[in-house]
C-alpha cells in the first residue's frame, strides 16, 4: 500500500493530533496549530480527508439537546 500523499495543512493537523495522543476537540486543534480563534472550513475539510485516508478517526457528541462537538484523534501507527 502507497503512503497518502498530504498536503502542509494535513501535515500540520495530523502531527498535532499524535503529539496529543488523546481525543481533541476543534478549538483545541485550533490552538495546538495556533490559529487565532478556530478552525476556518477548510481545516474542517482537511480534518475529514485525513479521516478517509484512515490517518485520523472523527467521533461527533451530542452535548446538550442538539449540540454537535466533534472530537478528532491520530489513528496510532504500528
Amino acid at each position: 500500500m502507497t503512503k497518502p500523499v498530504l498536503t502542509d495543512l494535513q501535515r500540520l493537523l495530523l502531527e498535532a493530533l499524535r503529539k496529543s495522543g488523546d481525543w481533541l476537540t476543534r478549538p483545541q486543534i485550533a490552538d495546538a496549530i495556533q490559529r487565532e480563534s478556530r478552525l476556518n472550513p477548510h481545516d474542517v475539510n482537511m480534518l475529514n480527508e485525513l479521516a478517509k485516508m484512515g490517518l485520523i478517526e472523527i467521533d461527533e457528541r451530542i452535548v446538550g439537546t442538539v449540540r454537535k462537538q466533534y472530537f478528532y484523534r491520530a489513528v496510532r501507527q504500528d
